[in-house]
């Protein structure tokens, strides 16, 4: 059931809808962002054992998460070549309404547990995709070129994403327009960061100290900041062996500490 309210909810751009109020939607949307659950997994059927050891089979659900990752392949063949959600945003408002209505058919049907019901209205949407890729060749619609990207999950939960060229960054945005971007960089633009002194200085390191990586340090010190780690009694007197640390160890030391 989730599953049908969290495309509800992506269509309308809500956290939540008359037809969803209470529900904890699961990270699968129509129309919508990046999938995280896949259609194998929504389409794993769900059996519950009891303790006599005999399989109590939920025939409704199984069919209808078969109906589901069927409508999820059929939706990531349009976004594979025309991008996410952006035929959508050029269709005329009716176009767009009917889908809209049909997706809540969709979602009636799961919630009444009607599986001839829920069979018609998947159906239904898989034509309305049929009737988007339609539109879209009928006026000459670019299709989505072929763009090398790593994307990366970051702590705050964005994502980030990384591509050759300022072109690419372009058609990016407009075939992921649900990415903010802020978030989409050009190796161009990374090559600009590199040339800073800090990252010069930390191209050094990494240089001599082979396998090391950048990591968080905490402000003040603490949990991370090295103020908090065991004293290794390192005597700071003279000159290091390693000379990328060689400077003036006193002078740094009696140095304000105002930043």
């Amino acid at each position: 059931m989730v599953q049908i309210v969290q495309m509800v909810n992506d269509l309308f751009g809500k956290k939540q809808n008359k037809w969803c109020a209470g529900y904890k939607p699961a990270p699968f949307v129509m129309f919508g962002s990046t999938f995280t659950n896949g259609a194998a997994q929504m389409a794993k059927a769900q059996l519950v054992v009891d303790e006599g050891s005999n399989f109590l089979l939920d025939e409704f659900k199984v069919k209808a998460e078969s109906l589901v990752a069927r409508l999820h392949r059929v939706k990531q063949e349009h976004d594979a070549r025309w991008g996410i959600k952006r035929i959508e945003m050029l269709v005329d408002a009716n176009l767009r309404l009917k889908l809209t209505q049909q997706l809540e058919r969709v979602f009636n049907a799961q919630r009444d547990r009607d599986i001839e019901k829920m069979e018609k209205a998947v159906a239904g949407m898989i034509k309305g995709y049929a009737v988007l890729d339609a539109w879209a060749e009928d006026n000459n619609i670019e299709e989505k070129p072929e763009i090398n990207a790593v994307e990366w999950v970051m702590q705050d939960k964005s994502i980030m994403v990384v591509v050759q060229t300022h072109n690419d960054a372009i058609y990016y945005q407009q075939f992921r327009p649900e990415l903010s971007n802020r978030h989409i960089w050009s190796m161009e633009e990374l090559e600009l960061l590199l040339e800073s002194d800090v990252i010069k200085d930390i191209m050094k390191a990494k240089a001599l100290l082979p396998g090391t990586r950048m990591t968080r340090i905490a402000a003040g010190g603490g949990a991370t900041g090295f103020d908090d780690l065991p004293d290794c009694d390192i005597d700071l007197s003279g000159e290091l062996t390693n000379p990328l640390f060689n400077f003036d160890h006193a002078k740094a030391m009696k140095a304000p500490t105002s930043r």
